[in-house]
Parts: C-alpha cells; structure tokens; sequence
C-alpha cells in the first residue's frame, strides 16, 4: 500500500512540477491475460478484462513526452473441463476462473515519429491489490 500511495505522489508531483506543459487524460480498455512458466502441466488459457485510468502528457520537447499513468487493471487466467476433488467429492468439468485485480503505474516516454504518430517505451510496476 505505501507503494501504491508513494507510486501516485510520484506522478502528481510530476505533473506539478512541469503544470504549465501538462495535459491531463482519462483511458480505458480491454486487456487479455495468461499464466505461463512452469505451471505443472496445466493448460491455462487467456481471459479478457478491462483497464481503466488516468495519466498526464508532460511535454519535454517539440518529439518527446513523458506519460506516467495510473490504472486499474483486471487479469487473471481460466482452465476449463477440470476434474478435482473438493471435500471428498470427485467434480469433473469444472470451469475455473482465476480473477486478479492490479494498479498498474506505466511511465512511458512518447517519441513523435510525425505529427499524430508516435513511438512509446517505459517500464511499468504493478501492484496486486
């Protein structure tokens, strides 16, 4: 949580320090998300949820911006047709959605190729909530 409250006054005090620059935005989305790596044989397959958030354009130059943003974020995974046991009691078929909720905060830096065309790059931290 001190992160996440940390994360956040971090892109305020961006978007104050350079306020004469500043534009300020709202996004959202849909997102597809997945478990890989070694998960023990199961065939995890991808689920579909949403993004929704804020950001800042903070323009450094004629061709670069800084963009931090702050976002809520669903992923997760489903595996479908399981068989397990659950207190004793043999299920087959059974669907399993894994349901995870994150706040994201990306820090992309925006390179303007051409007007209306742009490049972006930046890391992004994720906090599971």
């Amino acid at each position: 949580m001190k992160k996440i409250i940390l994360s956040s006054l971090l892109v305020l005090a961006m978007s104050f320090t350079y306020a004469q620059k500043a534009e300020f935005g709202i996004k959202g989305g849909l997102n597809s998300s997945n478990f890989s790596g070694d998960t023990g044989g199961v065939d995890f397959k991808s689920r579909v949820g949403f993004n929704i958030g804020a950001f800042v354009v903070i323009k450094l130059s004629e061709k670069i911006t800084l963009q931090p943003e702050l976002l809520y974020s669903t992923q997760g995974a489903k595996i479908s047709n399981v068989t397990m046991i659950v207190f004793g009691d043999i299920l087959t078929n059974a669907d399993i959605k894994v349901n995870l909720s994150y706040i994201n905060v990306p820090v992309m830096i925006k390179y303007y190729v051409a007007d209306k065309f742009n490049l972006e790059v930046g890391p992004q931290i994720g906090f599971l909530t």
